[in-house]
């Protein structure tokens, strides 16, 4: 019995404009379809790649069209990927998709940490898959091909790939609408040379996810595939996605040396650890095209940083970001608005960190905690919890929270409202606006995400 399987990105930012987008730096790489794509393909599993964040949806209107679309897959299976922030959008979409025999696989990041009954209260998901997804995938059609039919079922988040080079290079082109060597113009493509992270920051899920382990693509391996798609367009711009490729520190200095040896003309960029990266790794990734480092501070004070679980402090972290600036030449920083154990003098820290970096000529970015949940945060803070859609300033286009129909569904399972939550805290409107002074006095607009 063969199937045919269309994987969907369900980790779209809803597009309101007349025209999806297309071609060039807008586009949108799944970097998880792709990879389960490629390792089934392997498998002699051939699968077809659709991208909601193609579609244009009308305000208002956004869950009946994307189920109306997602109604008009031909396909017999459809594995569906989906962040913590979409998960209730698609849930609500699929309860109204005519089902006709498909099956509907629901993975991703937002999946993995869901609360016990599930199932009972969405029957119409048959697979669930939580963790990694390249294993249980390909053990759910497995199962089916062989007439093994039996639905509603979880596929733990304990199976992961060891060799991450079992993975085929990926099929970028599945998401172009024209060959990749006629796109005349920048086009950042996601790639990953690492899964996980072994530390455990308090607000971050990414450490549980992993489960604390790392695993790592062979580095000759990694180049051949970034010098066969740079030898089809050369105006591909690598962005690594690895939590922290800077990690180990001796496959850096291989993978550049890589680069070098072959005289390759490459230009990445990635995500570095403040204490992970030194003046000779960063000249290293200089000299192999490496363009712009960021880097996650977080915070601008000593005891929200040690409270928070990084392992340096406000003058070590600046020092590494002047070096980073002298030596790549663009950096790129982040900071965290919303910690409710931090007080108002210690995010005046904070911000006026974001200035010393604002003035070496750094990309300040900001964000606005997100919960998650099974964090460390999560677990102690959650009563503390406060849905407010007019505070709330998200980065990802979303249908109005303000729907009814969403607010009731956000009543009956108020998990999925957990990320458009904040912690409540006496002090957290004053920070907000010391924020938006620090915007006002620079000029700047580095906007919340």
């Amino acid at each position: 019995m063969s199937l045919k399987i269309t994987l969907l990105d369900g980790n779209c930012g809803f597009n309101y404009g007349p025209k999806a987008r297309s071609n060039g730096k807008s586009v949108q790489f799944p970097l998880g379809l792709l990879s389960l794509g490629a390792y089934l393909k392997k498998h002699g599993i051939p699968t077809g790649i659709d991208l909601l964040d193609n579609q244009p949806f009308s305000r208002g209107n956004e869950i009946n069209e994307m189920a109306e679309y997602i109604n008009r897959i031909d396909a017999d299976l459809i594995g569906i990927s989906s962040t913590s922030v979409n998960l209730p959008f698609i849930l609500m979409a699929l309860k109204r998709v005519k089902k006709s025999g498909r099956k509907v696989i629901l993975g991703g990041h937002g999946t993995s940490f869901l609360p016990d009954g599930f199932h009972e209260h969405f029957p119409y998901i048959d697979y669930l898959v939580q963790g990694e997804g390249e294993l249980p995938f390909l053990n759910i059609v497995s199962s089916l091909t062989q007439n093994f039919t039996d639905s509603n079922e979880t596929e733990p988040n304990n199976q992961r790939l060891v060799n991450l080079d079992e993975i085929p290079p990926l099929d970028y082109q599945a998401c172009l609408r024209q060959p990749l060597e006629e796109i005349n113009k920048p086009l950042f493509l996601p790639i990953s040379s690492s899964r996980g992270c072994p530390y455990s920051c308090v607000f971050c899920a990414t450490s549980v996810f992993w489960r604390n382990k790392v695993s790592y693509r062979n580095t000759g391996r990694l180049v051949d595939e970034m010098s066969d798609l740079v030898s089809k367009n050369r105006h591909l711009f690598f962005v690594f996605v690895d939590d922290l490729f800077t990690l180990n520190k001796r496959r850096v200095s291989e993978f550049c040396d890589q680069i070098l040896k072959r005289k390759l003309q490459i230009q990445w960029i990635c995500f570095a650890r403040l204490d992970s990266i030194n003046q000779k790794i960063l000249e290293q990734m200089k000299s192999a095209g490496c363009r712009l480092v960021s880097f996650g501070v977080e915070s601008g004070n000593d005891q929200v940083l040690e409270s928070i679980g990084k392992n340096y402090t406000v003058s070590q972290a600046f020092q590494t970001i002047c070096m980073a600036k002298q030596i790549i030449g663009f950096v790129e920083v982040s900071f965290i608005l919303g910690f409710p154990f931090e007080n108002l003098d210690q995010y005046r820290d904070t911000v006026y960190f974001m200035k010393r970096c604002y003035q070496l000529d750094c990309r300040v970015k900001n964000y606005y905690l997100t919960p998650f949940p099974s964090t460390v945060l999560y677990k102690k803070y959650a009563k503390k919890l406060k849905r407010d859609n007019q505070f709330l300033n998200l980065s990802i286009r979303t249908p109005s929270l303000d729907n009814k129909e969403i607010q009731d569904f956000f009543d009956q399972f108020p998990y999925f409202s957990i990320p458009f939550s904040y912690y409540h805290h006496e002090e957290l409107m004053q920070k907000h606006q010391l924020f938006l002074d620090y915007e006002a006095e620079l000029g700047c607009d580095s906007k919340m995400n």
